[in-house]
């Protein structure tokens, strides 16, 4: 449905991107999108998490590299994801997303991992 992928291009902050591209939605993406900016392939991912409706999100820095705009989008979506009660596992070192967290390993604690906050 175009309108549910426009939907999903707002939330991930694509839709300005398609539209001022030449293809539009029509755009060719080299191997794993190697010809497009990081920000926009990272954004990309996120699209493909939404359209999949799986439970669980990985997710590796997915700040990083992204302008005032995308962060703001990626924070807003990792919050869609938890109302809708999703598994959301992420690696970051980003204070606004480690804000969201609730649970908070610290992976970098000797011996072991240790548990940092944990929220109900």
């Amino acid at each position: 449905d175009s309108n549910q992928l426009v939907k999903i291009l707002k939330e991930v902050d694509l839709l300005n991107y398609v539209n001022h591209h030449e293809k539009g939605i029509n755009m060719s993406l080299d191997d794993r999108g190697e010809n497009l900016p990081v920000g926009i392939r990272k954004r990309i991912s996120l699209a493909r998490a939404i359209i999949s409706d799986g439970c669980i999100a990985l997710l590796d820095e997915p700040t990083e590299g992204l302008d005032k705009g995308g962060k703001d989008a990626i924070i807003q979506l990792i919050q869609e994801f938890k109302n809708r009660k999703k598994t959301i596992v992420i690696a970051s070192n980003d204070q606004s997303i480690i804000n969201l967290s609730d649970v908070l390993v610290d992976l970098s604690s000797k011996p072991k991992p240790t548990i940092v906050r944990a929220r109900k």
